[in-house]
C-alpha cells in the first residue's frame, strides 16, 4: 500500500505530465497559426501550413518545421516552413524561412505583431543571419530527408 506522501507525488507528476502533453500541442498550433500569417504576408494565399513534423537536431528546442503545400504560383512544390528563432539588433525574434530542396532558403519574415512595435527594418538584418539561415536551414532539415528516403 501506498503511504500519502507517495500518493500525493504521483498525482502531481500525473499533473506535470498532462500539462507538458498539452502544452506542446497548443505551442505547436501557435507557431503554425504564426507562420500562416507571415507566409500570407510574404505571398498572400501562396502558402498552406500542414502538419509539424519532429526536428532531429539540436535546434529542436529553438525552432518547428511544417509541410508546406504551395497554392499559388508554382503550385505542387514539395516545401517546408521553418520558424526559428535568431539574434537580431532587437534581441531574438522568431524568423520564417521557405526551405525547397534545389533552391536556396528562402526569408519570409518575423512572426511578431508589428501592431505593438514600430516597423522592423530588415535592412537591419545582419547579412551573416541570412547567411546562417542559408547554411544552416538545408543542415537541420537534412536529417528529415535522409530519414524519408528509408
Amino acid at each position: 500500500m501506498l503511504d500519502k506522501a507517495t500518493k500525493n507525488n504521483l498525482r502531481m507528476t500525473g499533473i506535470l505530465v498532462l500539462a507538458i502533453v498539452l502544452s506542446k500541442s497548443s505551442k505547436s498550433a501557435f507557431l503554425a497559426a504564426d507562420m500562416q500569417r507571415v507566409l500570407d504576408q510574404y505571398e498572400p494565399n501562396g502558402y498552406t501550413v500542414g502538419k509539424e513534423f519532429n526536428l532531429k537536431s539540436s535546434f529542436a528546442t529553438s525552432a518547428a518545421a511544417y509541410s508546406l503545400d504551395h497554392v499559388g504560383e508554382g503550385a505542387g512544390e514539395q516545401c517546408t516552413g521553418i520558424i526559428i528563432r535568431i539574434p537580431t539588433l532587437f534581441g531574438p525574434m522568431p524568423a520564417v524561412f521557405i526551405y525547397a530542396p534545389e533552391k536556396p532558403v528562402v526569408f519570409a519574415g518575423y512572426a511578431v505583431d508589428t501592431a505593438k512595435a514600430t516597423e522592423l527594418d530588415t535592412t537591419l538584418l545582419s547579412k551573416s543571419i541570412f547567411n546562417y539561415g542559408q547554411k544552416t536551414i538545408p543542415k537541420i532539415l537534412a536529417r528529415r530527408e535522409a530519414d524519408e528516403r528509408q
